[in-house]
């Protein structure tokens, strides 16, 4: 019985391998490609205050390359990153802190590049229209600095005010903070994608990238 098993399921990859057809099919739905993307993140104050009493609003820009696998219904990429954020200098303050503990905070050109794997559901709509869905991890390095120094005359009022809950200019109070050089990520994504032409590809998708941002990208790719 075992022998029948082996035999039938042997007999029918020969066929397989034999059927010029379907062997071509399979062979056509599968592509490699490159792809070049751009993305605007967004992290409204609100949302920082999980972990932040005051707190201000964070964007970031970020571009990369993939490298990409399709096959009829899946997307796969290795991304390559850059993201700038763009934290404004100000005054800030961790949770559970007293207001007079306010700290003025400068962003050295901080920065993140990492490396991401994802998968991206395609299900078409109509006619080269596809809905898409799907999700990546990965991780990479902080770049940047952030120095913090010591305010004044600090209250719950304003906290955010430069000109009243002050600092003072060259304190020598002022230090560089130690931030984790490495970081993780994950993200989840919807979106639209639009083929041109059979091997050539827009994309727009928006979703969550976490640590904390609201994302939205649009990238080309191009297959061969």
């Amino acid at each position: 019985m075992l022998n029948k098993k082996i035999f039938l399921l042997v007999f029918g990859l020969v066929l397989f391998q034999l059927n010029p057809a379907q062997a071509q099919e399979t062979k056509d739905n599968k592509k490699f490609g490159l792809g070049i993307s751009g993305s605007y993140h967004y992290v409204p104050e609100f949302f920082l205050h999980i972990g932040l009493k005051g707190a201000h609003d964070v964007k970031a820009q970020q571009t990369g390359l993939r490298l990409l696998y399709r096959t009829t219904n899946v997307d796969v990429a290795v991304q390559f990153q850059y993201m700038q954020i763009n934290a404004p200098d100000g005054n800030w303050l961790g949770i559970n802190h007293d207001w007079d503990e306010t700290d003025y905070v400068e962003f050295d050109n901080l920065a993140f590049a990492f490396v991401e794997i994802s998968a991206t559901w395609n299900t078409p709509i109509i006619e080269n229209l596809y809905f898409i869905y799907g999700a990546g991890i990965g991780g990479g390095l902080v770049l940047g600095d952030v120095y913090t120094t010591p305010t004044m005359g600090c209250t719950s009022d304003n906290w955010d005010d430069t000109d009243q809950c002050t600092h003072l200019p060259g304190d020598v109070r002022r230090e560089k903070e130690e931030i984790p050089r490495g970081m993780g990520m994950i993200e989840a994504i919807v979106g639209l994608r639009y083929d041109i032409i059979e091997n050539i590809s827009l994309k727009v998708e928006t979703g969550f990238f976490l640590p904390g941002f609201f994302k939205t990208t649009i990238s080309a790719e191009f297959y061969y």
